[in-house]
């Protein structure tokens, strides 16, 4: 029931998300080193999904995230080994990013 309701909050607050251009909050809370970067967001169940579902995007030159829904994201960065380099904080994903509009 908790985990459906923190969904619920999230997809909520993404849909409020007019728009948010990514690139320029994703480069500079980079850590030193990182090369790629993926997002993760809760899932109804209580478990995360992972974006991109294999490998990662680049940072530089950067490629946009694409997700099916507009919502708050965590940021995890890598580097050109593709190692997990740290948690970067949480980013909101407007819906011009997303698959599913509304």
């Amino acid at each position: 029931m908790a985990a459906t309701k923190a969904y619920q909050v999230w997809r909520h607050l993404g849909l409020l998300i007019a728009g948010v251009d990514p690139e320029r909050f994703l480069i500079t809370k980079a850590p030193i080193g990182a090369a790629y970067y993926r997002l993760t967001c809760p899932k109804s169940n209580g478990s995360r999904q992972r974006f991109p579902p294999n490998g990662s995007w680049r940072l530089r030159p950067f490629e946009a995230p694409r997700v099916p829904v507009a919502g708050e994201y965590e940021i995890v960065y890598s580097d050109s080994d593709l190692q997990d380099l740290k948690k970067g904080g949480k980013i909101s994903i407007g819906p011009q990013f997303s698959s599913r509009k509304r």
